[in-house]
């Protein structure tokens, strides 16, 4: 009779499970090896399992597909728990499955026991422990649905190591994965909020992180230009493509609105300026998949509990059906000139007039050349708080999903959720932007690039400081660091590295850095920033009036 390690493998070969992310230890031995034995599954192994956590999270915001953690008891377990901070709030479907104690000794505070369903419930979906091996076939694929079906997210299994050593009945089979239709909205509400949307002064859609995972861009893009509506997103910018005439990248832009239509968008703290950010006599008109998003923070004159693409078409055909008046018509096109003017302007203001081919590298400098080499579909993980202020502002994001970024807010996010992409799209161009103070919390990241081959062009943004948190409090020393070399670190891993200190050599180093990729090889540019914390964010800088225009 096979093992309840064996069962549990060709359980995963059935949910179409192609990658796991791992670190050997107590609780999970058994079934890595039973993995030895399964070639259509490629087992990557991590320094530690925040990074196996962070690449499952990366592999499944870019493949869609659930990225699988595979983590030991205990400690092991609790390490991946920074991970799904990150993992939670960006709706990414994360599966991490630990190995626990035998059942014989639970509850006896044995080697390395914790609570572990306990622990990861304020972070998951659904956390449960797995009771039989005979029942790997059922919570497996409960654990896969819960994180792929409606919105999103983490799930959690704990798995008491004896079970894989359990024997099990050869007529036990895997259950593959079924998730249900997207759910439609009711045509009721659909009526209600384009009447909303069509007698409006000036309409704001506002798009969040769910557009992309509905993939509803197309569906956004069509909608605005029908109705003339200004585009705004929450957060990420690569929700719609920022150079078409009707995005504004700037949300102050909502505080005008008399109608805003929000998509796939949770209202979180920062992307609303600590819920400011709706002006109290605007109608709001919210879709979300998540039933619990609706009214939670800004009561809806109409709201939508459906999926974004499945709602965005279902309002393109109320357009179609509509017999529109002249007046709407006229008002239609009045909206599109004015919102034409909003982009324009912020065009016109958006890159800084000074610091480009002096002085210290400033992020706008970097991020100008860094546009002109990536190729338009190259997909940029984020994790440099300073450079990422400035990427959301400046960088041209024409394909949407490409941008990568701690939602969460662990530091560390970007490098090790840059390799889980790069192996979830081979044929891509994968890049990291990496700050000084988070690569030297995962660059164990880079021994796994060079065991497991995978060809990621890291960029490491030396600026010698916790920026971010030196421009609040300027006078915590913590705040200010001393670094290694970083071109020698990627050097002593096997990884060829180059260091760029002067504007003039940007380009240069990043084309050597992508040929080194296509090449199959990873690679590390160190680029030497500035560290004036009037240029920490564009906020600042603009607000000092040294103005934009370039």
């Amino acid at each position: 009779m096979p093992s309840g390690a064996q069962l549990f493998v060709e359980c995963l070969k059935a949910l179409g499970v192609t990658h796991v992310f791992s670190l050997p230890g107590t609780g999970i031995m058994i079934l890595l090896e039973a993995l030895e034995h399964a070639p259509e599954i490629r087992c990557i192994t991590v320094r530690h399992e925040q990074l196996a956590s962070h690449m499952a999270d990366g592999y499944a915001r870019t493949s869609g597909k659930p990225g699988v953690v595979l983590a030991s008891r205990g400690p092991g377990a609790a390490n991946t728990l920074v991970g799904l901070t990150c993992a939670y709030p960006a709706c990414s479907p994360v599966v991490v499955i630990a190995g626990q104690t035998p059942t014989r000794w639970l509850g006896r505070e044995a080697f390395e026991e914790f609570d572990l369903v306990a622990m990861f419930r304020p972070v998951t979906k659904h956390a449960f422990q797995a009771q039989r091996a005979s029942t790997f076939p059922e919570v497996l694929r409960r654990a896969f649905w819960e994180a792929s079906s409606g919105r999103p997210g983490p799930t959690f299994l704990s798995v008491p190591s004896d079970l894989f050593q359990e024997e099990v009945e050869a007529s036990i089979s895997p259950v593959p994965l079924s998730i249900p239709p997207r759910l439609r909205p009711d045509p009721g509400p659909i009526t209600r909020a384009l009447d909303l949307l069509l007698e409006a002064r000036f309409p704001v859609m506002l798009l969040g992180g769910g557009v992309n995972i509905s993939g509803a861009a197309s569906e956004a893009v069509t909608l605005a230009e029908r109705l003339g509506l200004a585009v705004v997103p929450s957060s990420e910018p690569d929700v719609f493509p920022t150079h078409h005439p009707l995005f504004v990248n700037d949300r102050q832009v909502v505080k005008e609105a008399d109608v805003v239509l929000a998509v796939g968008c949770r209202f979180s703290e920062l992307g609303t300026f600590g819920w400011t950010l709706l002006p109290g006599n605007a109608r709001l008109i919210h879709i979300d998949i998540d039933p619990f998003q609706i009214d939670k923070v800004y009561t809806a004159e109409v709201g939508i509990i459906a999926d974004a693409k499945a709602a965005l078409t279902d309002l393109l055909e109320a357009v179609s059906a509509a017999r529109l008046q002249a007046a709407a018509s006229q008002r239609i096109e009045e909206r599109r000139n004015q919102v034409r003017m909003r982009h324009e302007d912020f065009q016109r203001r958006r890159w800084p007039k000074e610091g480009w081919d002096s002085g210290p590298i400033t992020p706008w400098r970097f991020l100008r050349d860094l546009q002109e080499v990536l190729p338009g579909d190259a997909l940029i993980a984020s994790n440099a708080a300073t450079l990422g202020h400035w990427l959301n502002r400046c960088y041209d994001f024409g394909t949407p999903g490409t941008l990568l970024y701690s939602v969460g807010g662990a530091t560390g996010f970007g490098l090790p959720a840059a390799a889980g992409a790069k192996l979830a799209l081979p044929e891509r161009t994968v890049v990291c932007l990496c700050g000084d103070g988070a690569f030297t919390m995962v660059e164990g990241t880079l021994s796994t690039l060079v065991h497991d081959r995978i060809p990621l062009f890291t960029m490491v943004w030396n600026n010698s400081a916790f920026l971010q948190t030196a421009l609040h409090v300027p006078t915590v020393s913590g705040n200010y660091l001393k670094n290694p070399d970083f071109v020698t670190i990627a050097r002593a891993y096997g990884i060829s590295g180059r260091r760029v200190e002067h504007p003039g050599q940007i380009k240069e180093a990043l084309v050597w850095g992508l040929k080194e990729t296509r090449e199959g090889r990873p690679s590390v540019v160190e680029v030497i920033a500035t560290s004036d914390l009037n240029e920490a964010t564009p906020a600042r800088y603009f607000r000092l009036g040294r103005g934009g225009g370039n």
